[in-house]
């Protein structure tokens, strides 16, 4: 309900850590994914693949989900500091594994592209 409540705000432009879990710590919770990927879709709302290895959060089956629902992505590399930037990587393997081509990704849009696309769904 927060997730989809949250995509109603023109505010919202992305949902992160969509399951919330951590690789061998804690199994990510149960989040009614069709439906929250389905309102992502129709408000172009992009939804985070989290580069982090102890997290790759969307994992490739929820990234295809949502890739075959019409959504869009952001590679985000969860970094807490400037080497963190280097996990970026493994946010794109994990968007290759879900066959989520880069025009489907926020962050690989031109500047311009991007104003377009969040226009397009938010308003001016």
């Amino acid at each position: 309900e927060r997730f989809v409540a949250a995509m109603q705000s023109p505010h919202v432009d992305c949902i992160g850590h969509l399951t919330g879990r951590r690789l061998s710590r804690r199994r990510g919770a149960e989040v009614d994914v069709e439906r929250v990927v389905a309102r992502a879709a129709e408000t172009g709302t992009a939804l985070e693949i989290n580069a982090q290895p102890a997290r790759l959060d969307l994992d490739d089956r929820l990234g295809r989900e949502a890739l075959d629902a019409g959504a869009l992505f952001s590679i985000a590399s969860d970094a807490h500091d400037p080497e963190g930037f280097e996990l970026l990587r493994h946010g794109v393997l994990q968007a290759r594994r879900a066959w989520i081509p880069a025009g489907r990704v926020v962050n690989t849009l031109p500047l311009a592209a991007l104003r377009t696309a969040l226009a397009a769904t938010r308003g001016p």
